[in-house]
């Protein structure tokens, strides 16, 4: 009886009803909207980080106070079973080089060896085709500017070997260190979308031609090891990085002290979740505030509703209606109010997250 009672009052007053239906519903579905905002920024902010320091997730270095400080290829396989979240390991050779066309003057750049079926988000092909095989090397933009170089021409490829720390003691500077030469046939021009270490210009080459030119067979200046992409799928920024963390300690169990295992994107998820906690909050405040000055306007509106039903209230107590009746009538009135244009709201928020 209840229900039909209220319900033929928002019929007499359909214009007031739709008001208060609506206040709720553009309120509800901009806080449900404002709050997903905030986290495809965050997204976002870690795809702009992922494609200026790589899409690995994990690497695997040697300390520069070891005596080897190449990662031998056996290693891969203790990565792989140190954790069921990798899905896959790379080798790479990364370093300093020096790239000379012909008889002119050296140039230094940096050097990425990388596997053919490594991805990678940092570069983008600009002309030509990025094979990686068969003696073959892709030279970044600016370099080949630099160089005077295209597709077709011969590169030569200095490479100093990583020189070895005294422990206890400061990086040699300036130190004579053991270099290897190998020539390579440019077969494409990279632009970059980020900042790969270690410098901005340089060379790509296929790990094995690189090897195999340097002397370092099945040797690797560096694993990279992409993990389960699912480990990124919280919404807590936080709880994804000590995820991330969790599984490069447990790489690091497989391995002695000389070994150094890194998360960069974890430490980048870290450090971005205090961030964006604060947007959140700001948010939520600004979201509460919104909800608080509807919540104004929907107490206006019943109470003056209620105003307008004091006869009929009135007279719904002389016929013997308790006190509890009438107040459970404008509670009720109230509920449905809320819940329809609350989960109206909801409704349009999330739609507006998803397509616009």
């Amino acid at each position: 009886m209840i229900f039909r009672y209220v319900t033929r009052g928002f019929r007499r007053r359909r214009v007031r009803t739709l008001l208060m239906i609506v206040s709720l519903l553009v309120s509800t579905a901009l806080i449900v909207a404002m709050a997903a905002t905030v986290e495809s920024i965050r997204q976002s902010t870690v795809s702009i980080f992922t494609a200026q320091t790589g899409s690995n997730d994990v690497t695997i270095t040697r300390a520069d106070t070891s005596q080897d400080r190449f990662v031998p290829a056996s290693a891969m396989d203790l990565v792989r079973a140190a954790s069921d979240r990798v899905v896959e390991v790379y080798g790479r050779i990364e370093g300093e080089v020096e790239l000379t066309s012909g008889g002119g003057e050296p140039v230094t750049g940096g050097l990425l060896a990388m596997e053919l079926d490594e991805p990678d988000a940092t570069f983008f092909v600009v002309e030509g085709e990025h094979l990686l095989e068969d003696g073959q090397a892709s030279l970044f933009d600016g370099t080949a500017n630099t160089l005077g170089m295209g597709i077709g021409d011969r590169v030569s490829v200095t490479y100093a070997f990583p020189a070895v720390r005294s422990e206890g003691a400061p990086a040699p500077i300036g130190a004579s260190v053991r270099r290897a030469t190998g020539a390579f046939v440019i077969s494409a021009i990279l632009g970059r979308t980020g900042s790969e270490e270690p410098q901005e210009g340089g060379i790509v080459l296929g790990v094995d031609d690189a090897q195999l030119a340097f002397g370092l067979p099945e040797r690797f200046e560096r694993l990279t090891v992409h993990l389960d992409p699912s480990l990124y799928e919280s919404s807590n920024s936080e709880e994804s990085a000590l995820a991330v963390r969790d599984v490069a300690f447990d790489i690091q169990d497989e391995f002695d002290e000389s070994y150094l295992v890194r998360a960069l994107r974890a430490s980048i998820l870290d450090e971005l979740a205090s961030v964006f906690l604060i947007v959140q909050a700001g948010v939520n405040t600004y979201g509460l505030m919104s909800l608080a000055v509807v919540g104004l306007l929907v107490y206006t509106l019943i109470m003056t509703n209620v105003q307008e039903q004091r006869r009929e209230l009135a007279v719904l107590r002389i016929l013997g209606g308790q006190r509890n009746l009438l107040f459970r009538i404008v509670i009720v009135e109230v509920l449905v109010v809320g819940v329809v244009g609350v989960g109206l709201g909801v409704i349009v928020g999330t739609f507006l997250t998803r397509n616009v």
